[in-house]
């Protein structure tokens, strides 16, 4: 478990609230109008709160303008293809967030002022808005070398300082060179982020909000065949591409799918094209895009499921998914979040047929996987970075193919040749690509007709 100083906390707390309180542009006058709330100010948020929380209305004023900002940082980087990997003033991963948090509720305990327990912003608030400065105030945290800027904000090149008080002066410098700019606040965005052909490993829990959703997925593949541009929430809401859905609910399936599918630009323009598969192709597919983006339920599928296949009783219960949410996240989950993981982790399980029933005991189930999905995903394996080999992978072991099993189906596929003797495994490709082998397997030309006759 990562170890924070209280003062990085304390540092990274009052940048935060600092530019929340710059970003506000309800006000009269407006600040930089960044979200429009008018919180920490006396004729707005303060004369509410005084009302209200008469004992900790300052707290409460600064704690509602950060998540204004943190809202817009969060709607920004939803339309990155790995979001939750983004590092930024607002979203610093699930460990560092909790700790903030707590440190905050520490302070509020104290029933000191917010400038008192947060001296440095004693400099930054004042009554009345002056942007310069403001600007001089930020001058003095650094001036990072920008990578470019994007639609979710200014990059930063190279991996995130491991010191918070460091990613902080980044950070608030970063959002408010962007923001001054494009109006919005930026993200810091590791090096190693912007790389997509591998399978994902930091811990997320997006799996919370998204399930596996197979019709969705499909919908999805079918709406972006012909897209010359990324989708956007409002026209997948309007055009009803996942039928009734809220438009809050539309934005997070599009989150969850660019993640799963548009990290791998290949495979997502053959799922695009491939309209002949059926619903169990469908499913498996879904798992294992689900398996590459989250690696938790990678390692629930792919090697703890697989472990229970050798039990006497080949089954499950809620208690011992439980018992390894417990083991394998991080020890500041509270229970809630624990048992609420478990639950969607044997959900998704269910819904990829990887389980025969959504009920204690739940048998462990294998799903049919047809040669079409099978060297597919091979292909797509070939093409991506993961922990593993092609003949031993938690992908294929999450759908009981393993050792001989999964040989022998090899050995039955058109698109490569397999052949073992003893420890010697002759592996070979007969096609370039997915895309190739897509392209003849899946998507045949038309047979041209002379007369009426093939």
């Amino acid at each position: 478990m990562t170890v924070f100083l209280a003062s990085e906390l304390d540092d990274l707390l009052t940048a935060q609230f600092a530019v929340a309180w710059a970003g506000e542009g309800g006000g009269d006058p407006a600040r930089l109008g960044w979200w429009p709330t008018d919180m920490v100010s006396e004729n707005g948020g303060h004369d509410l709160f005084q009302r209200l929380l008469p004992q900790t209305w300052a707290w409460a004023s600064l704690q509602t303008a950060r998540e204004a900002a943190r809202r817009c940082d969060a709607r920004l980087r939803a339309g990155a293809l790995e979001a939750d990997n983004m590092i930024s003033l607002f979203h610093l991963g699930f460990e560092a967030d909790e700790r903030v948090e707590e440190r905050l509720r520490e302070l509020k305990r104290s029933e000191r002022a917010p400038t008192a327990a947060l001296p440095g912003l004693r400099s930054v608030l004042r009554d009345t808005w002056n942007r310069d400065l403001f600007s001089s105030w930020l001058s003095g945290h650094g001036e990072p070398r920008y990578e470019r800027a994007s639609s979710h904000g200014r990059l930063i090149p190279g991996a995130p300082p491991q010191s918070l008080d460091v990613l902080a002066s980044h950070s608030r410098r970063a959002a408010t060179a962007a923001g001054a700019a494009r109006g919005v606040p930026a993200a810091v965005l590791p090096a190693e982020a912007q790389v997509s052909a591998r399978e994902a490993k930091q811990a997320h829990t997006r799996l919370l909000r998204c399930s596996l959703e197979v019709d969705d997925a499909r919908a999805y593949w079918q709406r972006t065949a012909d897209l010359q541009v990324s989708a956007t929430a409002q026209r997948a809401f309007e055009e009803y591409w996942f039928g009734s859905r809220s438009l809050g609910t539309v934005r997070l399936l599009l989150t969850n799918f660019r993640v799963r599918f548009d990290a791998f630009p290949h495979a997502l323009r053959v799922l695009q094209r491939w309209t002949t598969h059926d619903p169990a192709e469908r499913r498996v597919i879904s798992h294992w895009h689900l398996q590459l983006a989250d690696p938790l339920y990678r390692a629930f599928t792919g090697t703890f499921l697989v472990e229970r296949r050798d039990h006497l009783r080949p089954q499950i219960r809620s208690e011992a998914a439980l018992a390894w949410v417990a083991e394998h996240v991080a020890a500041r989950w509270t229970m809630n979040t624990r048992i609420h993981y478990a639950s969607k982790l044997l959900s998704a399980s269910y819904a990829a047929g990887l389980l025969g029933s959504n009920r204690d005991p739940r048998p462990l189930a294998s799903p049919p996987i047809s040669d079409a999905a099978l060297t597919y995903m091979l292909y797509l394996l070939r093409e991506v970075e993961f922990a593993g080999t092609l003949l031993d992978n938690p992908y294929f072991a999450s759908v009981d193919l393993r050792g001989p099993d999964l040989e022998h189906r090899l050995r039955g596929l058109t698109a490569l040749r397999f052949r073992r003797q003893g420890d010697l495994v002759d592996f070979g490709w007969h096609y370039p690509s997915l895309a190739a082998w897509a392209a003849e397997q899946l998507f045949p030309p038309p047979v041209a007709r002379l007369g009426g006759l093939a």
